[in-house]
């Protein structure tokens, strides 16, 4: 016990020094267990309600001696409701939801890459696909169509991205070879039954759509030059961040809205309603104004999500992997 409040204490220290005016103050909850790797999904569980008055989430993550686990989490108190076993090797995994459907994608130490479907209330794995061999990146589904993308080699800036296009029965409908940098390997969206992944040309982003057979159907240049382009579904329409820009467009790529925005965009969550969260924690109203930000530890690896109204992040040290950590503002945003 006194270790993990030790490692609470020096989380809660991390945040405060990195502190702004504008900071939401946070509430934090540390879950328990030996991660095998740093890396975790999360998606949204339940929303809010008088059991749970932060939600739960789905938690994903790699555990020493049991592999990929699925484990709901309450937000409030961090305190794990029910869990399952993939009963995969030990490896690094990532997650999307669609619906009631969670989507799981795992690599381990021989370099397989797997995906399972499994039902959001059940926890179970309704079907399977073993993908090959290489390092994993991204997942995302809109419930019909799942796109699942990997690399060739873990550590590579500039490789090869494997995409696999697959049906609610986990059968492989059609696959794509692109080009892509290390950092923007994950990321994947799926629109209405279009596939959508971040590709490269020299360093200048674009984005490939494609159909359920794996066949392209158009490639755009991204009007900027970004280190970290960030893909999110919503509503039909896909956001794309780049430098202090967010960009509005359709499933065919045609540029709908562009916003300018004076926060970084990497890796954005988008709610119900259409406010945006950052993997740096700022909080974005629907017409794309900031509204506030999480306090969050440079050191530590974010996901984002909403569940619900609540705004989300999921943290792990970068390095070390034993504490997950679940922030959400102290009092809800309006």
């Amino acid at each position: 016990m006194r270790f993990i409040s030790v490692l609470l204490l020096l989380a809660a220290l991390l945040v405060a020094g990195g502190a702004s005016a504008d900071d939401v103050a946070p509430h934090t909850t540390w879950v328990g267990g030996t991660s095998y790797a740093s890396l975790v999904g999360a998606v949204p569980g339940t929303v809010p309600g008088s059991a749970h008055p932060r939600g739960t989430i789905l938690l994903v993550r790699s555990m020493l001696h049991r592999g990929p686990t699925i484990a709901e989490i309450d937000i409030a108190r961090g305190r794990v409701l029910r869990d399952s076993s993939l009963g995969w090797p030990e490896g690094q995994v990532r997650a999307a939801r669609s619906g009631d459907t969670l989507h799981v994608l795992a690599d381990d130490d021989r370099s397989r890459v797997r995906y399972a479907r499994v039902d959001a209330n059940t926890l179970h794995a309704t079907c399977r696909a073993d993908l090959g061999t290489g390092f994993l990146a991204g997942v995302a589904s809109d419930g019909n169509v799942t796109a699942v993308a990997w690399g060739d080699h873990p550590s590579l800036a500039d490789e090869v991205l494997h995409v696999a296009l697959l049906d609610p029965s986990c059968h492989e409908t059609g696959a794509a070879i692109l080009r892509t940098l290390r950092d923007e390997r994950d990321q994947v969206a799926v629109v209405s039954g279009t596939a959508l992944v971040v590709a490269f040309a020299g360093d200048q982003p674009a984005l490939v759509s494609l159909r359920a057979d794996g066949s392209t159907i158009r490639r755009l240049a991204l009007p900027f030059t970004a280190p970290h382009p960030s893909l999110a579904a919503h509503a039909g329409q896909l956001l794309v961040g780049g430098p202090a820009t967010i960009l509005t467009l359709s499933p065919q790529l045609d540029v709908v809205a562009t916003h300018p925005v004076d926060v970084s965009t990497a890796r954005l969550a988008v709610s119900d309603d259409g406010r945006i969260l950052t993997t740096f924690g700022d909080i974005l109203t629907s017409s794309f104004t900031r509204q506030g930000r999480i306090g969050l530890a440079p050191e530590w690896t974010h996901q984002v999500l909403w569940v619900g109204v609540v705004p989300v992040v999921v943290s792990t040290p970068r390095e070390g992997s034993t504490s997950v950590n679940i922030t959400t503002p102290e009092s809800p945003i309006p």
